[in-house]
């Protein structure tokens, strides 16, 4: 399997908790701001499948491998989880609870199960940043709690300070696009590059 990460300790956690959360973030952030959730939602999916394979390659150096699975199946499963926290919101007895409640439960047993890049504890990063949004100070130290390694993880939110809330930073669908595709592309060049070296 491809070591990703340079051996350096402490490059390798800022490289690997960094994007962690950026990525859980933006996701809430577009989770709150999309005009259309369940595009949002098979976008999400479609990228996560087809990252698949990227990953893997990256990973095992073939399509198809038992290496866990990328970080987009933990958007998505946080993505599901926060249309269940919504379902929490609106419910307005007891009772109608039950069915966000055990979704929830589900969604933590898979991600837990399906060994999705972060984990469980990536699950409920992205809930937690959901909770607490726009309040980064509580977001950082509970999300260093969460992910384990502050000395990596609080540094990644002073950018986050700089970020004024608004909806589309990125415009136009094909620059969305070129974002979304960034992410197996990426992958498959670093693995070319370790093949050649």
């Amino acid at each position: 399997m491809l070591r990703v990460w340079p051996a350096n300790n402490a490059v390798r956690h800022h490289a690997r908790h960094w994007p962690c959360c950026f990525s859980h973030l933006l996701l809430v952030e577009g989770f709150t701001h999309t005009r259309d959730r369940c595009a949002y939602g098979l976008r999400l999916g479609i990228f996560a499948v087809v990252s698949e394979f990227a990953w893997n390659y990256l990973k095992a150096g073939r399509p198809i491998a038992d290496v866990g699975h990328n970080v987009f199946f933990t958007l998505l499963l946080g993505y599901l989880g926060l249309c269940a926290l919504q379902g929490f919101e609106q419910a307005a007895i007891p009772r109608t609870a039950i069915r966000p409640a055990v979704a929830l439960t589900l969604l933590c047993l898979v991600s837990w199960l399906f060994k999705s890049d972060y984990g469980i504890k990536g699950f409920g990063c992205i809930l937690l940043l959901y909770l607490l949004r726009g309040r980064v100070l509580e977001s950082a130290v509970l999300t260093s709690a969460l992910l384990g390694r502050p000395q990596f993880i609080l540094p990644a939110f002073m950018p986050v300070c700089l970020y004024n809330g608004k909806r589309r930073f990125v415009r136009g669908r094909a620059l969305q696009l070129v974002f979304y595709a960034l992410y197996p592309v990426h992958m498959v060049v670093l693995r070319l590059i370790f093949n050649a070296s």
